[in-house]
């Protein structure tokens, strides 16, 4: 990711990453651990995925769909939200990727989409995706200068809208005994209105 201005164009890097695995409100009851070799793209307009941008450290922030120009505080946010739906490949399992789409494009999409907002506050899957996963948030910051500019991107085409083509993608190999106790532990077995078990917490900060 690049910031340009009027004195040219500098690298961003994140000076802070924070990956949340939740139910997404969800029926936290409900959500099951993502397959072994689950793999996931997420980008804009893309099944249902969010990805939003704002200024400043608040992971809570609504944001916008475009990046800002400029950032008083000298902090640019971003935060991803991938889908959190998965469809069957036979009935109760998840289907790993989209291999058998006619459209090669999507190879790592159709077989993922978002949970659908209800009048109650709740999420549901749709039934063409009917198996709830948990909903992973990546929320980063970035240092940029103060001054007005515009945040760019290396997959930006020249056609592009500067910044729209972010992404990010997710493939599952962690240790998959270890996943399917966490969400049970952490997800399954804790109300959203409950304080969460110490293991369940992200570390805290130390720089």
């Amino acid at each position: 990711m690049s910031w340009k201005d009027q004195n040219g164009t500098q690298t961003l890097t994140a000076n802070r990453a924070v990956f949340y695995y939740r139910a997404g409100d969800k029926d936290y009851r409900t959500v099951k651990p993502f397959r072994a070799n689950l793999r996931i793209i997420t980008a804009k307009n893309i099944n249902g995925s969010r990805i939003r941008w704002y200024c400043g450290t608040g992971d809570d922030k609504a944001g916008s769909a475009d990046p800002p120009a400029q950032c008083s505080g000298g902090v640019l946010g971003l935060k991803i939200i991938f889908p959190d739906c998965v469809a069957e490949e036979s009935p109760g399992v998840q289907k790993i990727d989209g291999t058998d789409d006619p459209d090669p494009t999507r190879v790592h999409k159709s077989h993922m989409a978002r949970s659908v907002a209800q009048s109650n506050g709740t999420r549901v899957c749709p039934s063409t995706h009917p198996i709830p996963v948990p909903t992973l948030t990546i929320n980063a910051n970035f240092p940029i200068p103060t001054t007005q500019g515009q945040v760019t991107l290396s997959s930006d085409e020249p056609t592009d809208p500067p910044g729209s083509t972010m992404h990010s993608d997710f493939w599952n190999t962690w240790d998959q005994a270890e996943l399917e106790r966490l969400v049970v532990e952490c997800i399954n077995e804790v109300p959203p209105t409950d304080p969460r078990l110490e293991q369940c917490r992200a570390p805290t900060a130390t720089a």
